[in-house]
Formats: C-alpha cells, structure tokens, sequence
C-alpha cells in the first residue's frame, strides 16, 4: 500500500468538498516534515502519515447526523469511515486501531499519547491557525499549552511569529499596498471618493476594508470600520497597525485621507492609545500617527 492509495481514497470519498481535501493535504504535509525531522519513520511514520490525511474524515457523517463538524462528533464518527476507506489494503488490525485511535483523540488536547498523537496534533493546529484566523492571545496559549516536538515549534515561530508593536519598513509597506489594493474594490457612486483601508492583527493576517455607500447615505460604512468589523467577525481582538488610503475616483491621490471620528472611536474599542494609524498618498508616501494622536478624549 501507498500513502497515495490512501490520498485517493479520501479525495473520492470527500466527493468535491475543496475545503476537507486542501485542510487534509496540508496537515499530511506538517505531519510528514515533523515526523522526519523527530526521526520517526518505519511503520510509526506510515501510521501517522494514514491518520493525518484522513484525521478529518468523519467531518461529513458528523454534519449528517448533528448538525455539527465540532471536534467531538469528528472523534466519535470518523474511526468507522476509516475502516470502510482502508479495508481494500489489507493492513494489519493493530495498524488500524492505531490510525482509528489517533483519529478519535485528535481533538483530545489533555491526553497525548505517544509521539505520533503530538505531531498529529501540531499539524492539525498549523493548518487550523490560518484558516481559523486565530487571534495573537490563542497562539500563544496554544504556543505554550500544546507544542512539545522541536520542529513544530520551529515552525510555529517561523510561521507565526510573536510580533512586537513596531512595524518593520517591509511590513509598512506590505500594509499601505494592501490598502491601495482595498480601495480598489470600494463602492462609491455617491461621494466619489473611494477609501480603502488595511488592518494587520497581532495574530498576522491583514483585513482588507473598503467605504460602501447607500443612497440614503446613513447605512454607508467606511473603510475603516469595514475591515475592523471583518477582523472582529473573524474572532480577531488585537491589531498591530492600521494603513488608510483615499482620494477621488477620478484624480491621483494627492493627499491623506485621515479617519473619520466614528471611525476613530471603534478604533478605541480594540486598540491602545500609540495603536499606529498609517496615513498614505502613495505607496512610498505616507504619515504614521497613534490613535491617542487622533482621538486624544475618546469615549
């Protein structure tokens, strides 16, 4: 048997579904890299290597039948898929109740058993950090409580790195070019004047934000507010930096675009008083305030 017999059969059964088949794909890879990099391999690895592409497989049954993919639902349905997907290769019976041991405990953070069991674990959190957009206080919780082998740590760090407060010039300017990027999508029929803004969290991830306007001119949102709302909806609660660009549809940008009070206040809600607000003409032309510089009384 190959793993990519077993591949094959999870994309089959999975019928489609992107999102299962990408998230397995992922999590087998960080399995694989920190399985060799601890010097696992023999049997140990080809076990962890089968539970990690199929560690989700109970996803589908779980959705049927509760209503719910939650993790306790995976754990109890997926060990029965597991055996219907591997029963054509023959393995040995103390093999599969491994892989179908590890795929009902993957969620069971408080009772690690065995090395294959913690980096089937890490790699489930590698990939669900991302897609999960994970905020900076869950990864370091996560940091501390559940990573145990060296390389998924390295990893961890390397990928999610804890981030300090100041912006490197790289970062700068990643964030004001996604602000520009942002303005492009902004629906403006009214004022013609296009704003789009760009909110990097601590956890890593930017939120694009555009003004979208209303005839009856109340309900419009602005950028601002539209990427901070985005980022909260995410489950996001701390912010590194934010970069606003904004100016007439139809001249070059020509000067800031500073946030509006409403704007100013949100900000408040979630970010400290020297949160950097990052105020651009161009993409190599910009100012760098605090809110305590811009909302100096707030609410």
């Amino acid at each position: 048997m190959k793993i990519s017999d077993v591949i094959r059969s999870m994309v089959s059964y999975e019928d489609g579904n992107i999102h299962n088949v990408s998230h397995a794909m992922k999590v087998y890879a960080y399995a694989e890299t920190i399985a060799e990099a601890q010097g696992i391999d023999g049997k140990e690895k080809e076990i962890l290597e089968i539970a990690a592409v199929l560690h989700d497989i109970g996803i589908k049954n779980s959705i049927l039948k509760y209503g719910s993919s939650a993790g306790k639902y995976q754990e109890k349905e997926g060990p029965a898929v597991v055996r219907e997907l591997l029963s054509p290769f023959e393995l040995p019976e103390q093999e599969i109740e491994r892989i179908c041991w590890l795929i009902s405990h993957h969620h069971s953070y408080g009772e690690i058993d065995g090395i294959d069991h913690q980096i089937l674990i890490e790699a489930d959190f590698l990939v669900n950090i991302e897609e999960e957009r994970m905020s900076g206080d869950t990864i370091s919780h996560i940091r501390e409580k559940i990573f145990r082998t060296q390389m998924g740590k390295e990893l961890l760090e390397k990928i999610y790195p804890l981030r300090s407060g100041v912006l490197s010039r790289e970062e700068e300017r990643l964030l004001v070019k996604e602000a520009f990027a942002a303005r492009e999508k902004a629906y403006a029929p009214y004022s013609k004047f296009a704003v789009g803004a760009a909110l990097l969290s601590q956890a890593g991830h930017i939120y694009r934000g555009c003004n979208i306007e209303s005839s009856s001119y109340s309900p419009t949102n602005c950028a601002e507010r539209t990427a901070i709302f985005k980022a909260v909806s995410e489950g996001e609660r701390s912010f590194r930096a934010i970069a606003i660009v904004g100016g007439p549809l139809e001249n070059p940008i020509d000067s800031y675009c500073p946030p509006c009070g409403v704007c100013r206040q949100v900000m408040q809600e979630f970010c400290p008083p020297d949160f950097p607000i990052y105020l651009a003409s161009s993409p190599e032309q910009y100012r760098i305030y605090t809110l305590s510089d811009l909302l100096p009384c707030p609410f």
